[in-house]
C-alpha cells in the first residue's frame, strides 16, 4: 500500500511540472513585419555580366509577324530554330549553346519558364513582341533571382509603359509562304490622371515553308495601370542627372567661356580648374515662405550651403520655384567671380518639377550636409513627409 501511495505521488508530482506554462516574450504581442519587395533586376553598363539592351524602336524594325527568338536572331551568341521554317509557331532558341531549359525568362520580373520542362513555349506569346517596351538578354550567369534556369542566360522582357495621352494603332504585314500578320492597338490614355487601359488583338496565318507546317494564331493583350503619382527627392549631383537624362523639363545654367580656345600651360591646367570648384561655402536664397516645402520657416531669406558645382535654371513654370539665389548671395566661403557672375546668381536652389502624375524636388544644394547644417534640412523633411501632397499649378 505504501508502494503505491509513493507511485501516485509522483505521478501527481510530474503531472504538475507538465502543466507549467512557459514565458514567451514574443506571445501575445503583436509583431509588424516590414514590406518585403521581390524584384529582378536588370544589369547596367558597368556590370561585369555580358548583355544587350534592345529597344521598342529595335525590335519594331524588326517586327513582322515572327516569334521573339527568331527576332533576337542578330545579337551575339543566339541561335534559333523554326519547325515550319517561316519564324511563326514552335520556335526554339539557344544562347551561348546552353538549352532553353537554362534560359530564364521573365515578363515584368514574373517568370515565364514552364515550372515542369524549365522550357518556354514561345507558341503561346504570338506577335507578343508588339506590346513589349525594352528587353535585356543576359549571356550567362546573370541576376535572376528565379532559380537554376538562369544558368545559361536570361531574358528580362518589360511590356509597353503607361500612354499619357489615348492613341489606336492598326499594323499589317504580309510575307512569303502566304504569311501575313494584322495587329490592333489601343489605349485609353491616362484617365482622370491615374488610370490607364491599353490592349492588343493580333491574328498571325501562315502555310509555313514546311509541307503541312502551317499556323492559324490569334492572340490578345490587356493591361491595367493605375498611377496616384509619387514624389523623387534628388539632391546636388542627382539632381543634375534627372535633368541630363531628361527625367524632368528643366536645364542647367550654362554659358559660353570667350576664353574657350586659348592656350594655357599644362602645368597649370591643376590650379585652373581647382580655382572654378566649390569646396564649401555659404550663401543667401530667397524662399516662397507659401509653398508647402517652406512649411514652417519664418524668414524670407535663408542660407544654403554649397559644396558642389550644380547650377539648375530656374523652372519656366513661376511656381516651381522654391527658393533662389539673392542678388548679392554670397555670404561665406570661397567662390570665383566666374561661377558667382555666370552660374550662381542666375540659378535655383530648390525648384518642384512635374512628371507624370508626380513630382521631382531637385535640391542644388544639400540641405542635411554632415547632419549639422540645421538651417535647411527643415525643407528636406518638408519634401519627405508633405511631398506627396504637392500639386504643381500651371501645367
Amino acid at each position: 500500500m505504501k508502494n503505491i501511495l509513493h507511485f501516485l505521488l509522483l505521478t501527481i508530482t510530474f503531472s504538475l511540472f507538465s502543466q507549467d506554462k512557459i514565458t514567451d516574450t514574443i506571445q501575445g504581442t503583436k509583431q509588424n513585419l516590414d514590406e518585403v519587395i521581390v524584384q529582378s533586376i536588370r544589369v547596367k553598363y558597368s556590370s561585369p555580366i555580358t548583355h544587350s539592351n534592345i529597344s521598342k524602336t529595335e525590335l519594331s524594325l524588326r517586327n513582322l509577324g515572327q516569334d521573339l527568338p527568331i527576332l533576337l536572331n542578330f545579337l551575339p551568341s543566339v541561335v534559333t530554330t523554326s519547325d515550319a521554317g517561316t519564324g511563326v509557331g514552335y520556335t526554339g532558341i539557344r544562347i551561348r549553346g546552353v538549352s532553353a531549359q537554362s534560359t530564364n525568362i521573365t515578363i515584368n520580373g514574373i517568370p515565364f519558364n514552364d515550372t515542369e520542362s524549365l522550357g518556354t513555349y514561345w507558341v503561346n506569346l504570338p506577335d507578343f513582341t508588339s506590346s513589349i517596351q525594352s528587353l535585356q538578354v543576359q549571356r550567362g550567369v546573370g541576376t535572376s533571382t528565379n532559380g537554376s534556369g538562369a544558368f545559361g542566360a536570361s531574358i528580362n522582357i518589360l511590356t509597353d509603359d503607361i500612354s499619357e495621352d489615348p492613341y489606336a494603332e492598326i499594323s499589317n504585314s504580309i510575307g512569303s509562304y502566304n504569311t501575313y500578320k494584322n495587329t490592333v492597338k489601343f489605349s485609353t490614355g491616362k484617365i482622370n490622371n491615374a488610370f490607364e487601359l491599353s490592349g492588343r488583338l493580333s491574328k498571325i496565318k501562315s502555310d509555313g515553308y514546311v509541307d503541312r507546317a502551317f499556323s492559324d494564331l490569334k492572340s490578345y493583350f490587356l493591361q491595367g495601370s493605375f498611377s496616384k503619382g509619387n514624389t523623387l527627392i534628388t539632391i546636388a549631383n542627382a539632381s543634375k542627372w534627372a535633368i541630363d537624362k531628361n527625367l524632368v523639363n528643366e536645364s542647367l545654367v550654362t554659358h559660353k567661356d570667350s576664353l574657350k580656345n586659348e592656350r594655357r600651360r599644362y602645368v597649370d591646367a591643376g590650379e585652373h580648374i581647382g580655382r572654378e570648384r566649390l569646396g564649401g561655402a555659404i550663401f543667401k536664397v530667397d524662399l516662397d515662405r507659401t509653398h508647402p516645402l517652406a512649411f514652417g520657416y519664418r524668414d524670407d531669406q535663408i542660407p544654403v550651403y554649397k559644396n558642389n558645382n550644380v547650377f539648375i535654371k530656374p523652372s519656366k513654370n513661376y511656381y516651381s520655384n522654391v527658393a533662389v539665389y539673392t542678388k548679392n548671395p554670397h555670404m561665406d566661403g570661397y567662390i570665383s567671380k566666374k561661377n558667382m557672375k555666370n552660374y550662381l546668381k542666375s540659378s535655383a536652389s530648390l525648384i518642384v518639377s512635374k512628371i507624370g502624375s508626380g513630382r521631382v524636388i531637385l535640391f542644388a544644394d544639400n540641405p542635411n550636409f554632415r547632419g549639422s547644417w540645421y538651417g535647411t534640412n527643415k525643407l528636406f523633411l518638408n519634401a519627405l513627409f508633405l511631398g506627396s501632397n504637392i500639386s504643381v499649378p500651371g501645367e
